[in-house]
């Protein structure tokens, strides 16, 4: 489970109600220019999983990064996990104007050898993709390019459809990203009408800037994707199921379905349900 802007500061679970889970936290950055914190991400895992679990780069600001061993799929590579939170153009978080995050998580992969990790990235990412392919394809009815088809045209032909058909700057920048590191969007293309909902709604608009994102052989794994019709938000939390295993043991998934307007009254109880409800 991912939780992005937290807003809390806090590098520490201090949560008391949620005893089967190991927390993984990315703490919030304080504004410089005062007001609420900036960002935070929160990965929960249950404690039974633990051990196929290994953090990685934990100075890294932006999310919560996670090498999951591959004993828990059959694609025989581990997967690289990624909860990101990555703020709006303009935001204060940005203390150099040119600082891109999508460049800093290229720079992850390829400084630490995680080319040849499956990868599995979810979170707000403040980016429009509109319905832009997420895959390389080539034109053979030019001629330069008819010797390259086959080379440049990618197997991946999974088509997306998208509500919000606008895209700004870090929805092209999120789409080259995908198609460099052949990675694709599942929003919009499993679940039917409600994969391909809106996930950011306020009195400004809707927009989709929420995804989950998979590589080309996880998508064989993927049963399950839905934009949850909970108002609470600005942000309707999305969620995605993947098949895998703990030895001869198929891992149970499912929708949790208890919904609250959260408020200091009622916190304790929504946490102790989230810990009974969560799939073993």
């Amino acid at each position: 489970m991912g939780i992005q802007e937290t807003w809390d500061t806090s590098d520490s679970n201090s949560t008391p109600y949620l005893k089967d889970f190991d927390f993984y936290i990315c703490p919030a950055k304080s504004s410089t220019a005062g007001g609420r914190s900036l960002g935070g991400v929160t990965v929960l895992v249950r404690n039974k999983f633990t051990k196929y679990i290994t953090r990685v780069c934990e100075d890294f600001r932006s999310g919560v990064i996670l090498v999951i061993d591959k004993t828990l799929f059959s694609t025989g590579k581990d997967v690289l996990f990624m909860s990101l939170y990555i703020p709006p153009p303009g935001s204060p978080f940005y203390e150099q104007s040119d600082y891109s995050v999508l460049a800093n998580i290229e720079s992850i992969i390829v400084d630490n050898d995680f080319l040849t990790l499956d990868k599995l990235i979810c979170g707000d990412f403040n980016a429009r993709t509109g319905n832009l392919d997420d895959f390389i394809t080539c034109n053979d009815n030019i001629p330069f390019f008819q010797e390259y088809v086959n080379i440049i045209d990618s197997s991946f032909d999974i088509p997306r459809v998208s509500k919000d058909s606008k895209i700004n700057c870090f929805g092209r920048d999120l789409i080259n990203f995908c198609k460099v590191f052949n990675l694709h969007i599942v929003n919009g293309r499993y679940g039917g009408p409600k994969g391909s909902q809106f996930t950011f709604i306020n009195n400004n608009g809707c927009s989709t800037i929420d995804y989950f994102i998979v590589s080309q052989p996880l998508f064989d794994f993927v049963c399950h994707f839905s934009v949850e019709p909970v108002t609470e938000s600005c942000h309707l939390p999305i969620s995605m199921f993947i098949r895998c295993s703990v030895g001869n043991e198929s891992v149970e998934t499912k929708v949790i379905k208890d919904f609250y307007d959260l408020n200091e009254n009622n916190c304790e109880e929504f946490c102790q349900n989230l810990g009974k409800a969560t799939p073993n």
